[in-house]
Formats: C-alpha cells, sequence, structure tokens
C-alpha cells in the first residue's frame, strides 16, 4: 500500500504517461538531471512570475530589460544546481542567449501589456472521502479574469494537446474551487523557440466533459499508485534513453 496524501500535475501527469516512472522519481526518490530545455523553460517560468509579481505589487509596468537579466541569472543557476543534460547542438551560451531573446520576444509583443490580479495563485481541490487532494498554482490570472498559462516551447501545440491538456483543465477546476466560477478565458502564452523566435496567444476551451474526464483519471491514478500498480509503458515513443532519465535501470529489472 503506497500513501499519498496529494496529487500535482507533474505527478498526474508522469503516471499516465508511465507508472513505472512514477515509481522511480516519487517512490524510491531517484532523481535524474534534466533536459536542458526543461533547465530553461524553468528559468523563463521563474523570470516572468518574479516581474508580474513586482507588476501586481506597485502597478508598474516592468521593464523587460529586467526580465532578461532575471532569466540569465534563473538559467545559470538551474545550470550550476541540476547539471542539465544538453542535447546536440546546444551549448549553455546558446540556450542562454536564446533564452534572454525570448523574454524579450515576449515581454514586447505582450507581457508589458498584462495586468496581473493572482500571480502563481495556490489551489486545492478536495475529494469527497478520500485520502487525498489535487494541488496546483495557476500561473496568472489578470485583471480581466483570464487564466494564462505561459509557456517556453520548441513547437506549436497539436489540436490534441489543446483538447486534452490536464494542466490547463487542472487550472479551469482550481479556478473554480477558489472563485466559484468560471474564467473570461483560458490560453496559452506561448513564446516558441524556433529558427525565428515568436509569441503566440492561444485560446483553449474547457467545459464539463473536461473537468468530469479530469477528477475521474485523478480518482483512477490515485486507487492505482495506492493499490502498488507500476507498470512500464513501453509502448509510448517516450521510453527512450533519448527521452526517459530511467529507461537503462528500468531495462535492467530496476537495477542501477
Amino acid at each position: 500500500m503506497v500513501e499519498i496524501n496529494y496529487l500535482s500535475y507533474t505527478q498526474l501527469n508522469m503516471y499516465v504517461r508511465c507508472p513505472r516512472q512514477y515509481f522511480y522519481r516519487y517512490v524510491e526518490k531517484k532523481i535524474y538531471p534534466p533536459k536542458a530545455r526543461l533547465s530553461q523553460g524553468r528559468a523563463f517560468h521563474s523570470a516572468h512570475e518574479d516581474g508580474f509579481t513586482r507588476k501586481m505589487a506597485d502597478h508598474k509596468g516592468y521593464k523587460t530589460s529586467d526580465l532578461m537579466i532575471l532569466f540569465a541569472e534563473y538559467f545559470d543557476r538551474e545550470v550550476a544546481n541540476n547539471e542539465p543534460i544538453f542535447e546536440e547542438g546546444q551549448t549553455h551560451g546558446k540556450m542562454l542567449d536564446q533564452g534572454v531573446q525570448a523574454v524579450d520576444v515576449y515581454g514586447k509583443a505582450k507581457g508589458r501589456f498584462i495586468y496581473p490580479k493572482h500571480v502563481e495563485m495556490p489551489f486545492e481541490i478536495v475529494f469527497k472521502n478520500a485520502p487525498f487532494t489535487f494541488k496546483g498554482y495557476i500561473d496568472l490570472i489578470d485583471v480581466r479574469d483570464r487564466l494564462i498559462d505561459i509557456k517556453l516551447r520548441s513547437k506549436r501545440f497539436s489540436e490534441k494537446e489543446m483538447d486534452t491538456d490536464f494542466q490547463l483543465t487542472s487550472y479551469f477546476v482550481g479556478y473554480r474551487e477558489v472563485f466559484g466560477t468560471n474564467p473570461k478565458e483560458i490560453a496559452w502564452d506561448v513564446t516558441l523557440t524556433q529558427k525565428e523566435i515568436k509569441y503566440e496567444r492561444v485560446p483553449v476551451q474547457r467545459g464539463e466533459i473536461h473537468v468530469k474526464h479530469f477528477l475521474l483519471t485523478v480518482a483512477d491514478v490515485a486507487k492505482a499508485i495506492q493499490t502498488g500498480i507500476f507498470y512500464p509503458n513501453t509502448t509510448s515513443f517516450l521510453c527512450s534513453k533519448d527521452w526517459c532519465g530511467y529507461y537503462k535501470i528500468c531495462m535492467k529489472g530496476g537495477k542501477d
């Protein structure tokens, strides 16, 4: 019997992707270095969290140049603390420059026009007669009650991702838990790190069918974890040495 006090989007998504991967990460506590692109995304997120928090406090427009400096500081810290894996063609310097440029593009295109109402707002979804909850943090809610998730990505979201992404669905449910109503709009603010870095807002629709599916999935995943069901999903394209840090030990039957 595996005890859980709460689930998060990261935990839920990992279990749905591969239960064995969840076991290595959250039960056995095996942690492997992240991909450098993940560290870049974290630094991008942290810089904007700081920027919007300051803007919410003093009601002044943040300077994009300040956030560019913040990104560089966060990215350097990520690399120093986590020693991420740089893939072919990637270097610390190249990804730093790319991230700084992405901050500049997002700030000039959209960031400086956003007036935040809540930044990294915590929420908790409680289930009746269940020993666990679902916890998360909503990136940004602006003064027009729009729920915005800020992303740095190398490619656009697919139509399937727009319809099935659990993270935005959890934010939608969390918003309702806190405010008792639906947000006026849900959207990704995506800065794409392609040959030409550019920004686009991607509106997303969520309704009762998404909410019901999400809540049932959370309940089923929690039950499976508690029961100790952690099979490997070897049919996934993510099951490879390039995409999963646990691939080698999984193929060896759990041995380092």
